[in-house]
């Protein structure tokens, strides 16, 4: 809840949690703002190209709708996009052959600056017949089944990895695949469990 109402009147305050979310609307509109002020066409001249990376969870299910809006606020723009893992994105970034890096990983590989602009979930996944066999949430039997991981570099895979060490789990056997896409296909397929966004 982020309002509250005054037993006294007729008056609504935001609660602690609404604070929050309205202090950071303000610092992401600010951002949103200055971006378009100074990417802008000015004086005629036409607006350089932006090169955007982004991780595969992101491009997969995140990017369209942000790019939808920059374009919409910035229609002159000439965008072009590079997907990877985080550790790619963040490579290019540091290399400059990326403008901007949409990652999901929490572990920068270098010391940029960082604003966290969506919360995702992962969940776990599993085709009927592996579940069925799982009637609780239980390390061991799941450290018994095959896992689909990501490979090294993406975030998705450090997700996965302090899930498996949080709840205990000692996986026997995995599969790697470095497409968000083909996993769960993967997991469709029987062939394992895995986290997706």
């Amino acid at each position: 809840t982020l309002l509250n109402r005054s037993s006294y009147g007729a008056n609504v305050e935001l609660t602690p949690e609404g604070e929050l979310v309205y202090e950071r609307c303000v610092e992401i509109l600010a951002l949103v703002d200055a971006t378009v002020r100074e990417g802008l066409p000015h004086k005629g001249k036409t607006l350089e190209q932006l090169h955007v990376g982004a991780s595969r969870t992101v491009g997969d299910h995140l990017l369209p709708a942000v790019l939808r809006a920059f374009s919409d606020a910035c229609p002159a723009a000439v965008i072009s996009v590079t997907i990877g893992n985080t550790q790619q994105v963040c490579d290019w970034l540091r290399g400059g052959e990326i403008d901007i890096g949409l990652i999901e990983g929490r572990n920068m590989y270098y010391d940029f600056e960082r604003a966290d602009f969506y919360t995702d979930q992962l969940i776990l996944v599993a085709a009927p017949s592996l579940a069925a066999g799982i009637t609780s949430f239980n390390p061991a039997k799941l450290g018994e089944l095959p896992w689909i991981t990501r490979e090294s570099g993406s975030g998705t895979r450090q997700y996965q990895r302090d899930f498996l060490t949080s709840s205990q789990i000692k996986v026997s056997s995995q599969i790697e695949c470095n497409s968000n896409t083909a996993n769960a296909e993967l997991a469709r397929q029987g062939l394992g469990v895995t986290l997706i966004s």
